[in-house]
């Protein structure tokens, strides 16, 4: 276990190009980058959580 405080996050992959995930995250304050779909760590539970397509 790392010690405190740490970055953590996830790459979660999509066979649909992201369309459930979108509507899954409607109306939270997610960022498009070239990777995905960025949710920050203060919606995701401290953790940096990407969908990827």
């Amino acid at each position: 276990m790392p010690s405190l405080p740490f970055m953590a996050g996830m790459v979660i992959r999509t066979g649909d190009g992201n369309a459930a995930a979108r509507r899954v995250l409607h109306g939270l304050p997610v960022a498009e980058i070239p990777a995905g779909i960025l949710v920050p760590p203060e919606c995701a539970g401290g953790a940096a959580l990407v969908f990827a397509p």
